[in-house]
């Protein structure tokens, strides 16, 4: 039986899953969220997840409901401005009803309150369905709206053509371009307006995570380059270690040459890249109003699929305040 967390007491519909000790709790949380995720970046083993667990900074809390409906991580983070939240990624088939929702929400806020958070946040997408019933019966408003976009891969795909002098290479073919690639991942970072976490901040951090495993690896990051000068640069996070699916994570462009089609250029290669890693499929979220990079999915071949929503409620002594919003993965850039 899963035992008790650290923190607020857990309210009567909800049970605690101990990930990183406990097997049977761990295979447990496999089972279920394996049963209400149909997405592929669910991992399969028991040694998977808590890698996964152990490559986030700040590991989220694992519950579930004690009838075996719905399993959620909550984690509570804060970024640039100090605002933090509460964030719940729950796993079920459609609203899994009261009191399950309700002491689920009454939990997020009680971790919220007690880290100094102003507000909870909920993912509702396609397979959870969660939206509505958290606007009906909790007070919750859509905050973000994501567009999600789908590139099936032929393997045959060949990059755009480029001007003389640019070249588009991967960071594992050219290691001596890891300083030049994370000036351009930092500024691009800094220039995202947002309140949330900014992820590595020195070089030794994130070349670590980029190599900490497969789906992160240096071959995934493409780099459009003018002799030793990154111009651009793109990464691929895959699904999972074996999976021939890829979220592309991030697309930025040096500071220097925004506004000469860099971004279109090398979000064009994207399928070159997915195609020589062996993937058949790539996935694009974006927020609803980046229009830039929703033009750029648009013509360049990507189909539309469910959207998915951040759906936000805050915190009684936060009411009135604005806050800015949290961006997928660790950003989801498009200077252009």
């Amino acid at each position: 039986m899963p035992e008790a967390l650290e923190g607020p007491e857990l309210p009567g519909s909800l049970v605690a899953y101990d990930l990183l000790v406990r097997d049977a709790d761990a295979e447990q949380w496999l089972e279920l969220r394996a049963r209400y995720d149909r997405e592929d970046n669910s991992p399969r083993t028991v040694d998977e997840l808590r890698a996964n667990i152990r490559r986030q900074g700040n590991p989220p809390r694992a519950v579930g409901s004690a009838d075996r409906t719905l399993v959620a991580f909550v984690a509570t983070e804060f970024g640039t401005t100090g605002d933090g939240a509460t964030y719940v990624n729950a796993y079920c088939d459609g609203d899994p009803g009261e009191p399950v929702l309700g002491d689920l929400v009454a939990y997020a806020t009680a971790l919220a309150a007690s880290a100094g958070a102003g507000r909870v946040e909920f993912i509702a997408h396609a397979d959870n369905r969660l939206a509505d019933p958290l606007a009906a019966r909790h007070g919750f408003q859509v905050a973000e709206h994501w567009r999600h976009f789908e590139l099936a891969i032929r393997g045959d795909e060949v990059g755009a053509a480029l001007s003389e002098g640019l070249e588009i290479v991967t960071l594992g073919a050219r290691p001596d371009l890891a300083e030049e690639a994370f000036r351009v991942y930092g500024d691009s970072l800094d220039d995202v307006l947002g309140d949330f976490p900014r992820g590595a901040r020195d070089i030794a951090s994130w070349l670590e995570r980029l190599d900490a495993s497969h789906s992160r690896g240096r071959d995934h990051v493409a780099l459009l380059v003018h002799g030793d000068e990154v111009r651009a640069m793109l990464r691929l996070l895959r699904r999972r270690p074996e999976s021939d699916r890829a979220d592309v994570a991030m697309l930025g462009v040096d500071r220097a040459h925004r506004g000469r089609g860099y971004a279109r250029v090398t979000r064009a290669h994207s399928g070159a890249l997915a195609a020589s890693l062996g993937l058949t499929k790539l996935e694009s979220c974006t927020r609803s109003d980046n229009l830039g990079i929703i033009r750029l999915c648009e013509t360049q071949g990507w189909s539309e699929v469910d959207p998915h929503f951040m759906v936000r409620r805050e915190l009684p002594t936060h009411a009135g305040t604005t806050t800015s919003p949290r961006l997928r993965h660790d950003v989801d850039l498009q200077h252009d």
